[in-house]
């Protein structure tokens, strides 16, 4: 039996990290369907014996997670220009404790107090934590898994696929 770790990099940039396992037999036929349903979906697959796996590895371990929770206060610190026009920025405290500033294109921002929001934090440094605030999402897009099994299932793999 072959069990591996295998990262998969996404049309999106997001990585999901993936057990993948076979039986003895026919290993090598399953792994190219393996990697060409990822390649059909968009992904890529980096395997141990890639030269960017340490890389990817480490990128996973350290890429940001979102967080959930309810909008304890919000106010408006002032404006600025960006490349992507007039920027709001708003400082967010959480009931969870976070505090972190976020920019929003509305003067009124996006979200209020009582609100039941996803964050991330992308900075953290000597002017305090900036990230970004959205609407909750029930399955975050670098989780979303779908699974493939061979319709004759004589070998019994199954394996999963992060899209």
């Amino acid at each position: 039996m072959l069990k591996e770790i295998v990262y998969i990099v996404n049309g999106d940039g997001s990585i999901c990290e993936q057990e993948f396992v076979l039986q003895a037999t026919n290993m090598k036929g399953r792994w190219k369907k393996f990697r060409d349903e990822v390649e059909r979906r968009g992904g890529r697959v980096i395997d141990s014996d890639n030269e960017d796996y340490q890389e990817v590895k480490s990128k996973y371990q350290n890429q940001s997670k979102m967080a959930q929770s309810k909008v304890k206060s919000v106010q408006a610190t002032g404006s600025w220009s960006s490349q992507h026009g007039l920027m709001y920025k708003f400082e967010y405290e959480f009931e969870d404790g976070t505090v972190m500033v976020a920019n929003h294109k509305t003067e009124t921002g996006n979200f209020k107090v009582g609100d039941l929001v996803d964050y991330e934090v992308t900075k953290d440094n000597e002017y305090g934590k900036q990230g970004k605030v959205s609407k909750p999402q029930e399955t975050p897009q670098s989780t979303q898994h779908s699974t493939y099994s061979r319709p004759d299932n004589s070998d019994a793999i199954l394996y999963q696929v992060c899209l």
